[in-house]
């Protein structure tokens, strides 16, 4: 049986409309009719609607990760990684602003997801995502580096 089919069943049961649930889960009714249609709602809210469902529990587990997929993904983040130190290198000094401003806007970008992922997910995931924040890191150092004369 789906979520949203087990979370309705035990609603009914437990003799609650969708209006008490929700008052009593503290989580806006919309909410609990999002879910109970199958929409997406934070687990936070899952959770505040199960604790108030006598005799409902549920597990979660993660999405199990293709790991050849992942390893494809890696690689071909490293390559691009690669070439883009090597292009950095040949810049003019005009061209360096601009590309210093995305750098920063990927930065930005990697620190907030290493914020949610410090907070949501398991260690192993985290230290991947602070190795991608240091390759930022690395690749704006690059574009400050002067370019080497031959």
């Amino acid at each position: 049986m789906r979520l949203k089919d087990e979370i309705r069943e035990a609603r009914l049961r437990a003799g609650f409309s969708q209006n008490t649930l929700a008052r009593l889960a503290k989580v806006p009714r919309s909410q609990l009719r999002k879910l109970e249609e199958g929409g997406n709602v934070t687990l936070a809210t899952v959770q505040k609607i199960l604790d108030q469902l006598p005799g409902v529990e549920m597990t979660l587990s993660p999405t199990p990760v293709d790991t050849q997929e992942l390893e494809e993904a890696l690689q071909a983040l490293l390559a691009a990684t690669q070439r883009l130190l090597s292009i950095l290198g040949g810049l003019r000094p005009v061209e360096k602003p601009y590309v210093e401003d995305k750098l920063l806007e990927v930065q930005d970008a990697m620190l907030e997801h290493l914020e949610r992922e410090r907070t949501s997910r398991p260690p192993s995931r985290f230290k991947l995502a602070q190795q991608m924040a240091d390759m930022i890191d690395e690749l704006k150092m690059a574009g400050n580096k002067p370019k080497k004369r031959r």
